[in-house]
């Protein structure tokens, strides 16, 4: 299909690098939006949650990693 999408970067780069979606412009925003992880106090003693949460950790340190520059979310 045809049309225009606006989209996070963590979201897209996958696609983006596969040739599914292309960058018409050399033009990317930051966003004030940020992500957040929650848990209740001592929820890392139960392996399932320390699990998912050092999954999702380096999920995210991956796509920073291989993010082209001009996409790669800035360290606040």
């Amino acid at each position: 299909g045809e049309g225009v999408l606006l989209g996070r970067s963590a979201l897209v780069s996958a696609d983006l690098a596969a040739g599914r979606l292309v960058r018409p412009f050399d033009l990317a925003l930051k966003s004030a939006a940020s992500y957040y992880v929650v848990y209740p106090e001592g929820a890392l003693r139960q392996k399932k949650v320390r699990a998912f949460r050092d999954w999702l950790f380096a999920e995210i340190a991956a796509d920073w990693v291989s993010a082209p520059k001009s996409q790669a979310p800035e360290a606040s």
